[in-house]
């Protein structure tokens, strides 16, 4: 059920999940009924207690446009691997 709920995960990390989830309504159904659940598997699973976010529609551009903002480097897709010369 909570699949189906939250549409995908956003941000993991060892004190935060962030979650997407398309609609108001199934954002508050996440947080009412399955945010205890879904802590205590984190608990279970990685041995720290997370702060849980659930975003929806209308939060997800915000959300997007700060991560992005807080990213300092721009890489370039024509630097690579594979065009790296050894010389």
């Amino acid at each position: 059920m909570i699949a189906e709920t939250a549409k995908k995960v956003l941000e993991i990390s060892d004190r935060k999940l962030v979650l997407y989830s398309p609609s108001a309504y199934r954002k508050e159904m996440i947080l009412e009924r399955f945010s205890d659940k879904i802590k205590e598997a984190m608990r279970e699973q990685f041995q720290t207690d997370v702060e849980l976010t659930v975003l929806d529609e209308d939060e997800l551009p915000k959300y997007t446009g700060e991560k992005r903002k807080r990213s300092f480097v721009e890489f370039n897709s024509q630097y690579t691997f594979d065009s790296f010369v050894v010389g």
